[in-house]
Order: structure tokens, then sequence, then C-alpha cells
């Protein structure tokens, strides 16, 4: 049946013509848009007119109002059709009951609300299979089709969308056919089969044009615009989005604005037209916001992304990759969530179906019962009858006699028959509970199992991010921080060696003197990338011995005094006993002084002073770093250890931070059983603490 359809309309229009299909599809928009607004006053005013009646007309009305309604105002589309369904359900009019469940479901499906859509669509399956009407049972395996889609299963969509076909064709109704049509190219395009896809959907477009559906014009539109462009057929597609644009702006189908704003975006992405891209990815926003669609959000913030990366705009590029990545994350997860709800539902249906079954076979239990009661009830009157005309019944003929005993003992028969059938009924009731039973415990242990999947998804993709986050931190040290290092070193290599001969020996000893700095610099950032990466991947060994903090204090403060007179700031050590011994890795407590004092020579201000501190706490041995910079805020101290954390404080002397340090030092500490601490106010400086254990037998007090 659908290969004699696809003969009789194969009317797929030669590309020669495409333009004078897409000119006269134009006029058919303006003409759409306004019959669009009509239809829906014009069906409004005949429900209010109808409305005392409250009849079979009156339901039917409704269904209309609330169809009309599903792409300008999905809400009131399901509020007409929630009022037909109780009406027809009031007055016993089940095929009016059936299609308002299947608008409801429309309408549910339209705000996003797929589990509730897909329970109308079964109820509505359930009505139209008793009343064996092919059009509607093939309306109601149409929306089905579209939630598999959804479900990301177009093969089982375009099957369900098939067989809904041939239904049609059999009851040779075309009412429905240009949507069917429709959602059939849609299911091809989602296969990755554009070709197919357009040519179904242009099968559609004569359906719409002559119902004025300004809705489902703008939809093939769009979707046409989208088999171009997988095609890359990149002018067909961006006038196709331009059509259906100004006509979803005419009607003010919002859902419309926002597809066709991200998609045209996507297109000149594809064509390298970038700033073209961005406009229209930016247009995208707020109409998706609008209507609540984070598919099409999703699609903007990519287009966005590549578009600003097209235009060398890598800060923005960036922010929408990652806005992108956020939504993208969500929208899975959201989808788990939306897959178990609509199994959910499948099974709450299956289940009212069975307490059905299970109640229509109680009464039917019951009402042989009630028989067998009665019977029982007869025969005893019969008895009691033949009692009291014991004495004329004597006079009787023994055949008569013996034919009254056989009535009896037949009755007899029957009610144990009947007793027998009833309790092979309970059994049979006893094993489906207990299968029933066995099938609850199935999909409550199947639920946990995939609640605690979702768990684990959710955790490894934070874990993902936190990875991506990380990556991208180092990959911008790598490509900012080293790279300009590199590049003045190159500059002033080549400026040596062309100038050589012009060039004086203190001059030579300045530039390679400079050479040498940046080189320290970078030794020092490749140091702390290292050092992260053994610390996170525990390669790191750490040897701890007994070591003379106090002495090692004194020895780091001389090393860094040069630095601190540049800036005009003195270093005051104060040791509360000449030798202080802790547990500690030497070379570790080394990089952990070391950072400090560099941060506190760093940070401070010129013509300031930095304290360095050593004592016995009840704790242990205890370093205090003292600074007079700017101190902390609240924020900052939130995020002080943090790996590349960037705090309001800048350094005071143009020197350089990969905001690695702190992290080094913490974890190095903690490494070694100490712990380390930051007390601050802001405009008061900052004090960092570093405590470790004491090496018993080795420390001396005052």
């Amino acid at each position: 049946m659908l290969a004699t359809f696809t003969r009789h309309t194969n009317t797929m229009k030669p590309w020669w013509k495409y333009w004078v299909i897409v000119l006269l599809s134009a006029v058919a928009l303006r003409t759409a848009a306004s019959a669009q607004n009509s239809l829906i006053d014009s069906l409004a005013a005949q429900v209010q007119a109808a409305e005392p009646r409250q009849d079979t007309t009156f339901v039917l009305l409704l269904n209309e109002l609330s169809y009309a309604n599903w792409g300008t105002s999905p809400q009131r589309c399901v509020e007409y059709a929630s009022r037909a369904a109780q009406i027809a359900e009031r007055i016993g009019f089940p095929r009016g009951q059936a299609i308002a469940h299947t608008n409801m479901g429309w309408g549910w499906y339209m705000q996003g609300e797929y589990p509730k859509a897909m329970e109308s669509y079964l109820r509505a399956q359930s009505i139209a299979e008793q009343l064996d009407t092919k059009v509607l049972f093939a309306r109601v395996l149409q929306y089905k089709a579209i939630i598999y889609r959804l479900q990301k299963d177009p093969e089982r969509a375009v099957k369900e969308h098939l067989r809904a076909l041939d239904l049609m064709l059999a009851a040779h109704d075309s009412t429905y056919l240009g949507e069917l049509l429709e959602d059939i190219g849609i299911d091809y395009r989602f296969l990755g089969n554009p070709v197919k896809g357009r040519e179904f959907l242009f099968k559609a477009l004569p359906y719409f044009e002559r119902a004025y559906d300004s809705i489902n014009i703008c939809a093939i539109y769009a979707y046409v615009g989208e088999c171009d462009f997988l095609l890359k057929e990149y002018e067909h597609s961006i006038q196709s989005h331009q059509y259906s644009l100004v006509m979803s702006s005419k009607i003010q189908f919002i859902r419309g604005l926002a597809f066709n704003f991200s998609r045209m975006a996507h297109v000149f992405n594809a064509t390298g037209h970038s700033d073209s891209a961005v406009i229209y990815g930016l247009k995208a926003i707020p109409p998706a916001e609008q209507v609540r669609s984070r598919d099409q959000l999703r699609e903007a913030y990519k287009a966005l992304a590549v578009g600003y990366a097209g235009q060398k705009n890598f800060a923005k590029a960036y922010e929408y990759q990652e806005r992108f990545t956020m939504l993208q994350d969500t929208l899975l997860s959201d989808n788990t969530r939306t897959n178990l709800a609509l199994q959910q539902t499948d099974y709450e249906v299956q289940k009212r179906e069975t307490q059905i079954h299970l109640l229509d076979k109680q009464n039917e239990l019951r009402n042989v019962v009630i028989l067998s009661f009665f019977g029982a009830i007869l025969s005893l009157i019969v008895l009691l009858a033949l009692m009291v005309n014991r004495s004329r019944l004597q006079r009787r003929s023994a055949s008569a006699l013996q034919a009254t005993n056989s009535q009896i003992v037949r009755q007899k028969e029957l009610l144990e028959n009947s007793t027998t059938e009833i309790q092979q009924q309970n059994v049979e009731i006893h094993s489906q509970n207990q299968i029933l039973t066995e099938q609850t415990l199935q999909l409550a242990a199947a639920f946990s199992e995939l609640d605690a999947a979702h768990k684990r998804l959710i955790y490894q993709n934070q874990q993902l991010s936190d990875l991506n986050y990380e990556k991208n931190e180092f990959m911008g040290i790598a490509a900012h921080d080293l790279k300009n290092p590199l590049a003045a070193i190159q500059m002033t290599v080549s400026m040596l060696l062309r100038y050589r001969d012009k060039t004086s020996p203190e001059e030579i000893e300045r530039k390679l003197g400079t050479i040498l700095v940046v080189i320290e610099r970078m030794t020092g950032i490749i140091t702390n990338l290292l050092e992260v990466n053994a610390l996170e991947s525990g390669t790191m060994n750490l040897t701890p011995t007994a070591v003379d903090i106090a002495v090692l204090v004194e020895q780091i403060a001389d090393d860094y005094r040069e630095r601190a007179v540049s800036k005009g700031i003195t270093i005051h050590v104060h040791a509360q006993t000449p030798t202080l011994y802790a547990f500690a890795d030497k070379t570790a407590i080394i990089g952990v002084l070391e950072n400090l004092i560099s941060n506190a020579l760093k940070y401070s201000p010129h013509e300031r002073n930095v304290f360095l501190r050593v004592r016995i706490s009840e704790r242990g041995a205890r370093v205090e770093v003292q600074d007079e910079g700017p101190g902390l805020s609240d924020e900052d101290k939130t995020k002080l250890f943090g790996k590349f954390a960037r705090l309001s404080a800048q350094p005071t002397g143009s020197e350089h931070s990969t905001g690695l340090g702190l992290s080094i030092v913490k974890k190095l500490v903690e490494a070694m059983n100490g712990r380390v601490w930051c007390e601050s106010e802001l405009g008061q400086g900052a004090t960092f603490v570093v405590e470790l254990p004491v090496v018993e037998g080795v420390t001396t007090t005052e």
C-alpha cells in the first residue's frame, strides 16, 4: 500500500524549479498568517455559542480549538483538550474523548512534558482500539512516534509513522496526511538521509498550503533548510530559513524564531561568515529562553562559540563553549530522567490495565457466587415446599418422587461444580498476584540500578569537567606564560647575532642577564607544573628526616634579601630558639618556604617589611610569614589554596604568577603530615602559618 502511495504521489519537484516553488509558497505564507488567527477567533466564537448545549458538537469544537492553539499557545491547547475530555466522558462520547487525549498529548509535548504526553497518547490509543477507527488510531501512532524520535530512536519513529500512513491510506482519509508526511520527512532528516527527508517534506507542503496552516508551513521550510544544510546547499538553506523566519515573526511562532535563528547561525559558520553567525546566534537566545527551549539554547551557544572563534574573539568563544558544555550535560541528565519517567509511565499503564483485568475477573467470580447462592436458596425453598406437602406428595406416584430427587441431585452437582470453579479462579488470581509482585520487584531493582548509574554518570561528568578545566588552564599557561618568554629570548638572541659587531660587551652582558632572568622565570613555571603533576599522580616521593627549620629559614631569607632590597623591603627573622628540628622532607620544605617568602615580596608594596618567625607551638614546629600587603577578602580566602587561583591582589612589581604556588604548598605540607593556613584581614596584610611535626629529643627551648 505504501508503494502504491509513493507511485501516485511522487511529485518531488526538479531542482531547477526549486525557486518557483519557494516564491509560490511565500504567497501562501502571507495568506496563512492571517488565516491562522482568523481560524482561532472563529472557533472561539463557535465554542462560546455552543457552550450551553454541552453536547458532542461542543466537544468537537473544543477539540478543534485545542488543536488550532498547539503552536502559538500549547498551554491553552492542553486546557481546551482537558475540558473536552471531561465533557466527552460525562456524556459518553468515546471518539471525542480519544481526540481530546491526543490533542492534550501534543500540547504536553510542545511544553516539554514528555511523560505526560506519552500518558495521554496511551489513553487515546486504548480508546481508539476499542472504537476500531483506523484514522484515530493512526493519529495516536503518529504522535507516539514523535516521542520515540525525541528519545533518539528515529528508526523506531519512522517505522511507526509508516505504519500510521498505511492505516490512513487504507481508510482513504487524507485529513491528516500532510502532518504525517511532514513527520516522516523529519524522521529521515534525523536518520541522516536529507534527500529522502526533503522529498517527504515537499510532498507534505501542498496539504498545508491548501489549509492555510501557517505553523506547519513554517516548520516545513525550517526542516527543508536543515536538509539543504546537510547537503551543503548553503544558499538554499539560508533562503528556506529566511522564509520560515518571516512567517514565524508574523504569527508570533516563538519556537520557530529560535529554531531558524540558531540554524542560520550554523549555516553562516559553515560558509565562513562569522560576523553573521554571531548576529543570528545572539538573536536566537531571547526566543529560546522565552519558550524555555534548552535544545535551541544549546544550538545557539554552539554556533556562537564557533562564530566568536572565527572572529578571533577567543574569550567569548570560550565563554559560549562553556555554556554549551554545561547545557549539554544538563540535557543529557534530563534526557536520562525523561526516559526513566517514560518507562515509569509505561509501567503504570500496564499496572492499571492488569488491575482492571483482575477487577473484571473478580466481578465475574462474584456473579458466579451470587448465582450459586440464589440457586442454593431456590433449592432450599423447593425442599421446604416438598416437606410441607410431603403428605400430599406421598400420594403421588413413585416416578414423580424420583424425578424431584433427581432435580435436587442435579442442583447439588451444579453447586459443587460452581464451588470448584471458584476455587480454581482464586488460585489463578493468587498466581497472577505473585507474578505482578515479582515484576514490581524487578522493576524496582532496575530503577535502583538506573538511579545508581545516573549518579555515577553525574560524578564522572563532574570529574571530566574538572579535568577539562585544569587542562585548559595548563594549556593557557603553556600557550601564554611560556610563549612570551620564549619570544623574548628569541628576539634578544636574534638582535645579538645581527648586531654583535655594533654591540658593546656591557650591553651583551646586560642582555644575557635579561635572558637568564627570563629562563629562570620559565624554569619556575615548568617546575610548578611538574610538581603539580607529580603530586596529582602520586609519583613524588618524600623522605622526611630531622630538618633544622630555624637555620633553613635564615638561609632562605638571605637568598631573598637581594630581591627584597630591589623593592626597598626589609626582611626580619625572629627564631624562638637557635635550632628547631621538624620531621620533614628538606627539598619539600625549602619549596614551601620559598613559595611563601616569594609571595610575601611579590604582593608587598615598596618600602615595607616582611617578618619571618620560627617557634614551637602546641602542635609542633611553626613558621610564620607575615607581609604588609593588601590582605585578603572573604572571597579570596575561599579559593586561596586552589589550583590556578586568581586573587584580587596583584603583584606590586609586575612579577609573574601562575596561580599554582599555594596549591603546591598545601599539598606538600599535608604530604608531610603538617598543616598550613592564612590569617588576614582586607587592608591589614596577611600571615601564612606552617606547622610540622617536631622531632622529639632534638628540639631545644629557651
